[in-house]
């Protein structure tokens, strides 16, 4: 182990996190792989994650904290990137754990190979179940952008590239092309770092791990009512992001159609979570229906799959669906009113 010159600086944004904080830390400091600096960026926490990371670097030399005020993930990333000494990057949330053998399957990949980027599979985890994504079975690598391109349907689908997670990256790319993350957005912006450090690789090649060594957990915690209309919007900028990276890639017709459907599933989830009056409602249904994104979205759609109709009638039904829904409660409130009014007044007298 090398203090000095770390070979991974392993980058973990910290925001109230302390009940998943620890058992994240734990399972860095516990890889097969030793030579690596941990870098914890306190973003501004209020619960005691503050305390928690500087615990673990009074115990441990490896660990080293960044204390800043609250930005947001990708600021607190960029934060990580700059202070970052290791010959590679790798980025993992707080909320997560990993297998004691990622950095050095990984490294030993990204070497034997001289690849531009190293990917292993994951675990997903939720509090219902838990299942395991390899990746690609009989896949090492892909030594360039043809082979990339005829798989990124199926690594899309399984949130590979919308993540900076389980990756292993090369830090003089990172730095002398000046990879950020953008600040600006908070929806995607792993998926847009992503796809530049792809458009950036001097050569194309990127080695796979076929093990879920990283584990994804989701927390059931919902979309609440006063970001619905704000994610809509974001998301509509992310489908034009997206565009513009595909098209500077070579890979627009496939990149699209996946993005397309992830924009409708997207836009889907944020509208049934809506708990706005029936006219606000209303008005933001019959808007997502003719944006230009959807229109765009479900033509790419069609074009590649028979799904894309059935894509657009549950998006349509679906619309049609809640604003009846709406309108049936609606007027059952009114009635409801009108009849405990009507009940008063006949007491009264």
């Amino acid at each position: 182990m090398n203090l000095n010159n770390p070979t991974i600086s392993i980058i973990v944004p910290v925001y109230n996190s302390s009940k998943y904080l620890r058992n994240c830390i734990y399972s860095i400091l516990s890889q097969s792989f030793t030579n690596f600096e941990l870098i914890l960026v306190n973003d501004g926490s209020t619960d005691n994650s503050k305390e928690i990371c500087y615990t673990f670097a009074s115990n441990d030399q490896r660990v080293l904290v960044v204390d800043k005020s609250n930005g947001g993930v990708s600021s607190a990333r960029n934060a990580g990137i700059r202070v970052s000494s290791g010959k590679y990057i790798m980025f993992i949330d707080s909320d997560d754990t990993v297998s004691p053998y990622l950095c050095e399957k990984l490294l030993a990949y990204i070497e034997q190979s001289q690849s531009s980027l190293a990917i292993s599979g994951y675990c997903f985890i939720n509090e219902i179940y838990r299942s395991h994504t390899d990746i690609l079975p009989n896949t090492n690598s892909f030594i360039d952008i043809k082979s990339f391109k005829e798989c990124y349907l199926n690594l899309f689908q399984n949130r590979i590239y919308l993540s900076v997670w389980g990756k292993l990256f090369l830090s003089d790319l990172i730095s002398s092309k000046g990879i950020y993350f953008d600040e600006s957005i908070s929806l995607g912006e792993d998926f847009l770092f992503l796809h530049t450090y792809f458009k950036y690789m001097d050569k194309f090649s990127i080695s796979v791990v076929n093990e879920p060594l990283y584990n994804y957990y989701v927390h059931f915690n919902g979309l609440s009512k006063s970001n619905s209309v704000s994610r809509i919007n974001k998301t509509r900028m992310l489908y034009r992001h997206a565009g513009e990276l595909y098209k500077s890639l070579n890979i627009y017709e496939i990149g699209m159609y996946c993005f397309s459907i992830y924009y409708m599933r997207t836009l889907s989830i944020v509208l049934s979570s809506l708990n706005l009056k029936y006219n606000e409602s209303q008005k933001l249904f019959r808007k997502a229906c003719i944006f230009t994104e959807t229109t765009e979205a479900l033509g790419f759609i069609n074009r590649k799959s028979p799904e894309g109709l059935l894509y657009f009638l549950t998006f349509q039904f679906h619309s049609l669906f809640m604003l009846r829904l709406m309108l049936l409660i609606r007027k059952i409130k009114i009635y409801l009113r009108d009849s405990n009014n009507l009940l008063k007044r006949c007491h009264m007298h």
